[in-house]
């Protein structure tokens, strides 16, 4: 029977590999969160769209600031994407506390244009 085995230098260059581990900061693992929130109006997730405009977290402490705006000031789904967001930030293990703003300006639709430039939808 034959068997099929890699050269030796690939095995290496796996090996290599699987002990590079890569850390997220905290931030990153919230913003990575984030993307998995959509707007329940649009079906398009608020980190596609624009609408988050800043997320600082502290490693240490733990503690989350995101800034986001709305697609006009009067969003009926204003209090879900807030909670959605909210939830998914805490869902990130070492996340202890989350802060939410809500800044101006308003959303356009021209700053989707500028996300979803030349995608077929």
């Amino acid at each position: 029977m034959w068997k099929l085995s890699q050269p030796e230098s690939l095995q290496k260059n796996e090996n290599k590999n699987l002990s590079r581990v890569t850390t997220l900061s905290l931030q990153e693992k919230v913003r990575k969160a984030l993307a998995g929130v959509l707007d329940p109006e649009m079906g398009v997730s608020v980190t596609e769209m624009g609408l988050i405009r800043e997320v600082n977290a502290d490693d240490a402490s733990g503690r989350v600031r995101i800034k986001m705006m709305l697609t006009s000031p009067s969003c009926p789904f204003a209090a879900q994407i807030f909670a959605s967001v909210r939830a998914a930030a805490e869902s990130v293990k070492g996340v202890r506390s989350v802060e939410i703003e809500q800044v101006a300006p308003e959303w356009w639709p021209d700053d989707a244009k500028k996300k979803f430039a030349g995608k077929k939808c």
